[in-house]
Formats: structure tokens, sequence, C-alpha cells
């Protein structure tokens, strides 16, 4: 069984089927613009809606897998380490430090990655770079993507950006482009639940895997 993550991901990624569905019928199977130019920009916005809770979810899934393994906080990757310290002397609270007495060191990292995530908008590579290096320890996340992933998500975000923000007025997307997002979304979510999987069997003693390999 994949990740609580990627298990949340299929159910979500229902959501763009049914607009693809519907689209479909919509236009009849002809070919050329339809005026159905809502339906596709509202299947990109949903997915990646899909991609970034998958992406945020798979974080700290990873995270408390990590704190259950592990006992002294001197056993967290140097980068989440380092980034722990930073906010800890930076806090203008003059007894944070006191936080990380006992196992309060577990409670504040899990506090700072949840309070990152929420202020994550664009799930674009150079942020997730940023996330997965600082909680988990992961330098260069998205260049262990196979393939043109990284580029092809990047492109992919800043069309939702577009969309987002200038609505019909952004290029008009059509459907073919949308099955291919959504094809591409996929695959790089499986792909990610594996690379997820190696780095712990990788790097920490894994009696118990986390989840099962996805295909």
């Amino acid at each position: 069984m994949p990740s609580n993550a990627y298990q949340a991901l299929r159910r979500n990624i229902i959501d763009v089927d049914k607009l693809i569905e519907a689209h479909n019928l919509l236009s009849g199977g002809r070919q050329g613009r339809k005026g159905l130019g809502h339906i596709t920009r509202s299947g990109i916005v949903m997915l990646c809606a899909t991609w970034e809770l998958y992406i945020e979810s798979l974080l700290l899934e990873c995270l408390r897998y990590l704190l259950d393994r592990i006992e002294f906080a001197s056993d967290l990757p140097l980068p989440t380490r380092k980034f722990l310290s930073l906010q800890v002397k930076e806090s203008k609270h003059h007894l944070k430090a006191m936080e990380l007495a006992d196992s309060g060191w577990r409670v504040l990292l899990s506090n700072y990655a949840e309070q990152n995530i929420e202020s994550l908008h664009t799930p674009n590579p150079e942020n997730l770079d940023t996330l997965y290096k600082r909680y988990l320890g992961i330098e260069n996340f998205s260049d262990q993507w196979p393939g043109d992933h990284k580029s092809d998500l990047a492109a992919f975000v800043r069309k939702r950006g577009a969309i987002a923000h200038t609505g019909r007025q952004a290029s008009y997307t059509r459907i073919f482009e949308l099955r291919n997002d959504r094809a591409n979304i996929a695959e790089l979510s499986t792909e990610t639940d594996k690379l997820m999987l190696q780095y712990f069997c990788d790097n920490y003693t894994v009696h118990n895997q986390p989840w099962r390999r996805t295909y």
C-alpha cells in the first residue's frame, strides 16, 4: 500500500477526471475550441491543488516517520538541525530555547513544518527543494526526479498561476493539455512515493517500511 498522502491523491484526482469527462461530453468529441475553457482551467487549478496537498501531506508523513525512529535531536539530518537551531536563535521569545528540552524539539520541529506548509501556495520545484531539505535533510530534492519531471512541474505550476491571477485572460488551455498534465502529475507522485521510500531504506534502519512501493 502506498503512502497515505498518495492514497488521498488517488481519491482527489477523481475530480479532475470528472472534469475531463464533462468536457468530452459537452464537446461531443469535436476538434477545435468549444468555449469550454472554464472546464479546462478548473481542471488545471484542481489538479495543482491535488498535487500541492499530496506533496505537503507527504512531507508531514515522512517527518512523523523520521521522528518516530530517532531518539535525540542530534540524530536529525544536519540541515534540519541547523534550521531548528537558527529558528530558536532568532526567536524574539527569550525562553524559546527551553522548548527544546526533553522531547520538546519534536513538537517544535513539527509545528514549524506545519506553519511552513500553510504558507506554501506555489508547489514548484524550488519551494519543494527548500522544504524537503529543511525538514528531511534532502539536498536538491527535485533533481532526483527522473526525466523531465522537474521542468514539466515548473511549467505546470506557472500555468496554474496564470489562471489564478488572470482568469479567462490566461492562455486557452486545451483538453489535451489537461490530460497530459494529469498524466504527468500522476506519474510524478508515483515517482516521489518511491523516492521517499528509498530515502528511508537507504538512510535509516527500517524494519517496517513506511509504505509499499507504488507502481
